[in-house]
């Protein structure tokens, strides 16, 4: 989980404003050429979908990104200090990876979940 909540952060890092979907970092259409931020949206390897729940900003931005599993998470202590928050992680829902990881509480931000099998859901 880790090593992909690594990519799937620095392609959010990559990409100058928070993109409003998960597809935009697939392919970038602000810049001219072909740029890619991921091949792919990864499978979440705790739920084995490529289904994520969302952080969006005040714009709508994807901020972070974060499992939809349930449980608690194995890996407690050891982390690197970019995340060492996630020792007080009750669950893998509180891994958040993104742009203002360690700013943000993961509880008071604003979620919603992409499905990449339908449409993306309206914000409020």
């Amino acid at each position: 989980m880790l090593t992909i909540g690594n990519g799937l952060q620095q392609a959010l890092l990559d990409h100058a404003a928070p993109p409003k979907e998960l597809d935009d970092l697939l392919k970038d259409n602000r810049v001219p050429g072909l740029k890619r931020h991921l091949r792919r949206v990864p499978i979440d390897p705790l739920t084995g979908r490529d289904t994520w729940g969302l952080v969006r900003d005040g714009q709508g931005g994807i901020v972070g990104i974060y499992s939809l599993a349930k449980g608690t998470p194995i890996k407690r202590t050891g982390f690197e200090s970019r995340w060492a928050h996630f020792e007080q992680a009750n669950s893998y829902q509180a891994w958040v990876f993104g742009k203002r990881t360690t700013l943000m509480a993961p509880s008071a931000a604003p979620r919603d979940i992409q499905r990449r099998d339908a449409p993306m859901p309206q914000l409020r």
